[in-house]
């Protein structure tokens, strides 16, 4: 039988060296990954709370908000030109406006509706005047509109709810296209109108409520970042003790509008008008 070999004292030595690095080894990486848990905790802690908690706009007292003024009367409003979702289309059905159902003032496409997104600055729109299909700031060039008044958000909510910084990106991007064709227009940003509590359109209309109510909380950041950009809250006409879209606006399907909801809008804006100071 071979006699087995002995180790010498060097061979030893190297082993224990060997092994004492990779016990430090696995310490130091057991120390790391313990420091940055801890740093990430840290972190975690300094990041804001989530949008869902972002108080309602009507709480905020911020300048960006219109504030309460003289009736405007009908030449105010008839300066304003429209442009959103299909909430806002239907100001042209429900024949609210001056021409009734023929108005001028409502910007839209053969779908009736627009949803916000990177892309909408470069898409058509139907003018008015011709009843052609045009670009968008194609025919904002050449309107020039005094006063614009816009309404996105309900249209991808759980989306922008998810990720806002998407929101006010896809947002400021268009107010950016608008102002470069179309400078001398000031923008009205309308609050988000919400849902009925028993809206079928949606699985929870609640938690589409509290969506909405987070995003318009976002709006006047969005208007601090340009000039001659401002927010009126006409979703708060509209909206009842739970933060609902009271069913006296209801068309029937839960969110869209009724003429009485569009005459109550209309007339908010008219007492919270925009005046060149």
């Amino acid at each position: 039988m071979k006699k087995k070999k002995r180790r010498s004292v060097e061979e030893i030595s190297a082993g224990i060296f060997v092994t004492s690095l990779l016990v430090c080894a696995l310490a130091c990486a057991s120390a790391a990954i313990l420091l940055g848990r801890g740093e990430i905790e840290e972190k975690a802690k300094e990041l804001p709370k989530p949008v869902t908690e972002l108080p309602a706009p009507s709480t905020l007292e911020n300048s960006y908000f219109l504030p309460s003024t003289q009736d405007a009367g009908l030449a105010y409003q008839d300066r304003l030109t429209f442009f959103g979702e299909s909430t806002t289309a239907h100001l042209r059905s429900r024949g609210v406006l001056s021409n009734g159902t023929k108005t001028t003032q409502v910007l839209a496409d053969e779908s009736g509706t627009k949803r916000l997104s990177s892309r909408l600055p470069y898409e058509n729109v139907i003018d008015p005047e011709t009843g052609k299909s045009v670009g968008l700031l194609e025919l904002l060039g050449e309107k020039q509109p005094a006063i614009l008044v816009l309404s996105f958000g309900l249209n991808g909510v759980y989306g922008y709810a998810a990720a806002p910084e998407s929101f006010v990106a896809d947002y400021s991007a268009l107010l950016s296209s608008i102002q470069e064709v179309s400078p001398n227009t000031t923008i009205l940003l309308q609050t988000i109108y919400p849902v009925t509590k028993e809206s079928e359109r949606f699985d929870d209309p609640e938690e589409v409520n509290r969506d909405i109510r987070a995003l318009n909380g976002i709006l006047p950041k969005i208007a601090a970042r340009k000039d001659r950009v401002y927010c009126v809250d006409t979703a708060s006409v509209l909206t009842d003790k739970d933060g609902a879209l009271d069913a006296a606006f209801d068309n029937g399907d839960g969110y869209h509008l009724n003429a009485a909801a569009y005459r109550e809008i209309l007339h908010y804006l008219r007492t919270h008008a925009w005046e060149e100071t």
